[in-house]
């Protein structure tokens, strides 16, 4: 009830995501208030398992389940690295 619309990634487009993820860079700057009112959600499936990772693009933050080797130190650090992702998921209509 709570998914009110989803995309499946091509592999072209999922490779597009995953380079993006992959490209970012480290940023030691604090860029605002926490809010984390997540609108946007990446589900990830590995055999029988799902995984995720929430998205907030008001307050630049994330959360994601334990199974999902997330390297904190260089995802989705820098104000950029969150614009270049937003931008993806605008140009997948998904507002």
């Amino acid at each position: 009830d709570i998914i009110k619309k989803q995309v499946i990634l091509s592999p072209e487009r999922r490779q597009e995501m995953i380079d993006m993820i992959k490209n970012q860079k480290k940023d030691k700057y604090w860029d605002g208030a926490h809010c984390f009112e997540p609108h946007h959600t990446v589900f990830i499936c590995k055999g029988n398992k799902w995984e995720n990772i929430d998205l907030c693009f008001g307050c630049d933050h994330y959360s994601f389940t334990p199974g999902i080797p997330v390297n904190t130190k260089e995802f989705l650090v820098t104000y950029q690295d969150w614009r270049v992702l937003e931008a993806f998921f605008t140009r997948l209509e998904l507002n």
